[in-house]
């Protein structure tokens, strides 16, 4: 088999707002996407309404490794995450 051009990307916040917008741009050009979120019923509705196959929901162990990498970072480091850029056009 050979090598796809198919990316997994994975969007935190998917389920409303900028995240929900990225993670349709995201799968609207054929990438296979996982979001995760706080709330669970945003995030199936986005997975439903966008054809998203992978939702990280709470309680989903993912979640909770999610939830360490995010902060282990900033609490060993005492660093400010980095400045948002801007995210160029799809």
């Amino acid at each position: 088999p050979g090598m796809t051009d198919q990316r997994r990307v994975l969007i935190t916040g998917g389920g409303t707002g900028i995240g929900r917008a990225i993670a349709h741009a995201f799968a609207a050009q054929g990438d296979a996407v996982t979001i995760a979120g706080r709330r669970e019923g945003p995030l199936r509705e986005t997975a439903e309404g966008f054809g998203i196959d992978d939702v990280i929901a709470p309680g989903d162990t993912r979640a909770r490794i999610l939830e360490i990498l995010d902060r282990a970072p900033l609490r060993r480091h005492r660093v400010m995450p980095p400045k948002v850029r801007a995210i160029p056009p799809i």
